[in-house]
């Protein structure tokens, strides 16, 4: 404690106990010390004592006095849970022993399924899991740590409904898979016709049903993955996650898309090579802003459908497709930059929405496709519609296929009783479908100028009937 008297502080790093100094205390300087300090960094200490510090020794002068005199001053020191072990509860509370932490051995790694710590770290190195192995982590581990340079092959399920964390800036790498490795085939590539359920996926969780639980996804980049990268199993509803610096590369195989974003989560700054959907937004209360996709042949770039979904509040912002090698002649379902797919279970049928679920309030804003690029947006609405805006979306050209081949389409479906989807009009009401400064090379495409048909500039070939639901502009 002192005055605005000029105070020098010395700190001296030791690892061994100081000797009892007095204090002082004078009209400008105030030190002290305690007879009863426990120097230990790892156990609690008496109630009639104080931790000191084991690793700074503090000693203090003041400046302009005639003798430069340095005075010790006590240093606390503070642990995780004052030592003790967790008491009353065993969730994670973030504070971290060494004792919780399982540091990998760089080399052949086949041994995570039993580890008794909570935290997993691979340091860096080269580690790698057998071909017919991935690493089915017990409950209690919830979070991997890869450092920079730590490079993995393998894959990790999670089993705990738990926050979990993937952090570091490491690399995951799919490598050793065959494409769908499907567990219930001993790993060798699927023999039936989807195993969404059995086949390895990079990273995936467990989400327990009524139970809140959040994913820190930061910095790791996931390399070659065999089938889906990411998959959440267990209630989507109750599962939310931040996602950044997160890169996914050598997405070679179908199937490999790339993130589902549950609600109520962000994900931002972050790198896609993908060769399915890349954006899945499929739940509310989402935010995505500062995004690279170099796209490969499958799937479009943002995806909302595949069935009938209520989602409101999401914001898609700051889109860079650097690359797109979507080369499709026929008219595909789940293709171009933006789309809203038929559905999965008979993608032929048109009477397959659900007029009661509503997708509304969602915003599409500053996605710039560089070089080639397919088409604009398919819109199959299996869901019912209100305002629903393409902003400042920007093609640099048209691929070499047929005009016909790059059209974008906008149709509203049915539900199996011939009931139609309900989509909100925009030319009165501003609550349908706004496509706002939709620029083709140079050229913005609109409404008024007439060159938004269908082998005209904007490729646009929307259903006469929803003529009010949709401008351009």
């Amino acid at each position: 404690m002192f005055s605005s008297s000029l105070v020098h502080i010395v700190v001296l790093f030791c690892i061994c106990h100081h000797q009892l100094a007095l204090p002082v205390i004078s009209g400008i300087l105030h030190t002290w010390w305690h007879n009863n300090a426990d120097y230990n960094d790892n156990l609690p200490v008496a109630d009639d004592h104080v931790r000191a510090s084991t690793v700074y020794h503090v000693q203090i002068s003041t400046e302009g006095t005639n003798e430069y005199i340095l005075y010790d001053s006590f240093t606390y020191m503070t642990i995780p849970r004052g030592g003790r072990e967790k008491w009353e509860y065993n969730d994670s509370d973030g504070a971290e022993f060494a004792n919780d932490i399982y540091y990998v051995s760089p080399g052949r790694v086949n041994n995570l399924n039993t580890v008794s710590q909570s935290v997993i770290y691979f340091e860096p190195g080269i580690y790698y899991m057998p071909w017919d192995y991935h690493a089915h982590l017990p409950s209690h581990v919830r979070w991997v740590y890869l450092a920079p340079g730590a490079y993995v092959k393998g894959a990790f399920q999670f089993e705990s409904t738990d926050d979990v964390k993937v952090t570091g800036f490491g690399v995951l790498s799919g490598e050793k898979y065959v494409y769908e490795a499907d567990t219930n085939n001993n790993y060798h590539h699927t023999i039936v016709e989807q195993c969404w359920a059995t086949c390895v996926k990079m990273l995936r969780f467990n989400s327990g049903f009524n139970k809140q639980q959040h994913l820190h996804l930061q910095g790791i980049t996931v390399s070659e993955p065999p089938y889906h990268s990411f998959v959440v199993y267990g209630d989507e509803h109750t599962f939310h996650m931040s996602v950044s610096s997160y890169h996914q590369v050598g997405s070679w195989y179908w199937q490999t898309d790339g993130l589902e974003i549950y609600s109520g989560s962000l994900v931002e700054n972050t790198f896609f090579h993908s060769n399915d959907d890349v954006l899945k937004i499929y739940h509310s209360d989402v935010k995505v802003n500062n995004i690279v996709v170099w796209k490969n042949e499958n799937g479009p770039v943002i995806q909302w459908g595949w069935s009938p979904r209520t989602i409101r509040n999401v914001i898609v912002d700051g889109i860079d497709i650097i690359h797109n090698r979507i080369w499709w002649s026929d008219i595909k379902f789940n293709t171009c930059i933006i789309n809203s797919a038929t559905h999965y279970a008979d993608t032929d049928s048109t009477k397959t929405a659900d007029p009661n679920q509503f997708i509304t309030n969602l915003t599409i804003a500053n996605v710039r496709s560089e070089g080639m690029s397919p088409c604009a947006m398919r819109i199959y609405a299996l869901s019912s519609i209100q305002c629903v805006i393409i902003r400042n979306l920007w093609i640099e050209n048209w691929n070499g296929l047929d005009k016909y081949s790059q059209i974008s389409l906008f149709k509203a479906f049915s539900d199996k009783n011939g009931r139609k989807v309900t989509i909100g009009n925009q030319s009165q009401d501003k609550k349908g479908l706004a496509i706002e400064n939709y620029t083709v090379g140079m050229v913005k495409v609109t409404k008024a100028a007439d060159n938004w048909r269908d082998i005209h500039l904007g490729r646009l070939a929307f259903d006469a009937e929803l003529w009010n639901n949709w401008n351009a502009f």
